[in-house]
């Protein structure tokens, strides 16, 4: 959330003013803290940045995620009561609040604080993927694909919500409209992230591919081995939809992309299923 303000010496907090380069320090020293798996030296330098810039409302709800992280959730909720009190429209207080009770399994006070989070800034996609992962936690798969296809309304420049509904649909029986989203968040992943995020191809790929889509399966894992060629499971799937496609030759081709450690694997696709 943080992003450097056109000031020099400044970083630029949403909603939230400034933060002066001593708070700053303190703050960065909190985040690689709290990354480090550290609360409790998260909490000491939250809330030392917090003696120089009192009353700042990202600062506090910093201080919160910190108790929360170390297992406080009282002292968290009090400080997050105290932003909401004065900005009940904080974004990252809300959000932070609603993960509070969904941790907990209070599913309908997490839903409450995850729809107010997006009232709040309906352009962040955060909040909507944090709903979705709560719908499915929660087994409720039509309310988490209503959510992936409000996001991609919303933010309709952010690959995951194409990846979020093409697999919900997908799991909803909704072929078609997987089909769809799939290759939009194809079209949609940034270049330099499609080895990271292009996984959910491999599995829309085996998905279709045990649905009948053969030939759309055949475009996914073919798109998927291009950036990520020596993945077992993929080829292993490859050789199995060419081999439905009739295209034996090509079948043939694509087990012997199989490294020299997967060689039993190979073996028994080139003489087993191939024949």
């Amino acid at each position: 959330m943080a992003g450097r303000a056109e000031k020099p010496g400044l970083i630029q907090k949403s909603t939230d003013g400034v933060l002066m380069p001593g708070s700053a320090a303190k703050f960065l020293e909190g985040e690689i803290a709290l990354i480090r798996g550290d609360a409790k030296s998260a909490i000491d330098a939250y809330g030392s940045a917090l003696s120089m810039d009192s009353g700042n409302a990202f600062l506090v709800t910093s201080l919160a995620l910190a108790f929360h992280a170390d297992g406080n959730d009282k002292k968290a909720e009090e400080l997050l009561d105290k932003v909401l009190k004065k900005h009940p429209q904080h974004e990252f207080a809300l959000n932070l609040y609603a993960r509070i009770h969904g941790d907990r399994g209070n599913i309908a006070q997490a839903h409450h604080y995850y729809k107010a989070a997006i009232a709040a800034a309906p352009a962040s996609a955060e909040n909507y993927l944090c709903l979705i992962e709560l719908h499915k936690g929660a087994g409720d798969l039509e309310a988490a694909f209503d959510t992936a296809e409000q996001l991609v309304a919303a933010v309709p420049d952010e690959a995951e919500g194409y990846g979020w509904s093409a697999q919900l649909a997908f799991s909803l029986g909704m072929i078609e409209t997987s089909k769809k989203r799939t290759l939009q968040f194809v079209k949609m992943t940034p270049l330099d992230e499609k080895a990271g995020r292009w996984t959910l191809l491999k599995k829309q790929g085996i998905d279709m591919l045990e649905a009948g889509s053969d030939d759309f399966a055949l475009l996914l894992l073919e798109t998927y081995l291009g950036i990520v060629p020596d993945d077992t499971a993929a080829i292993e799937a490859l050789v199995m939809t060419l081999k439905k496609l009739g295209r034996t030759k090509e079948a043939r081709l694509a087990a012997g992309r199989l490294k020299d450690e997967d060689l039993f694997l190979k073996a028994q696709l080139l003489y087993f299923f191939l024949l």
